[in-house]
């Protein structure tokens, strides 16, 4: 009885650990250079989709946060 609540315990340690790594939060404010870059990479991108995908990679961020950037970026 004790092993499963163990082993339970250590899976949702692990759950956890392993989505507040891979879910950073968004700064509150942006700096200018990142506005820039946004903007440049939105310029540059035949797509939206080819675009939230380059937002994601340059700041390693979830794709749900990348396309709140491209939405607030082409406000």
């Amino acid at each position: 009885m004790w092993l499963g609540f163990v082993i339970i315990g250590l899976l949702v340690g692990i759950g956890l650990w392993f989505f507040s790594t891979r879910c950073k939060p968004l700064p509150k404010v942006m700096s200018r250079q990142d506005e820039h870059l946004i903007s440049q990479i939105i310029r540059k991108s035949p797509n939206k989709d080819l675009a939230i995908k380059r937002i994601r990679c340059s700041f390693k961020l979830s794709m749900s946060q990348a396309t709140d950037l491209y939405m607030n970026a082409q406000k």
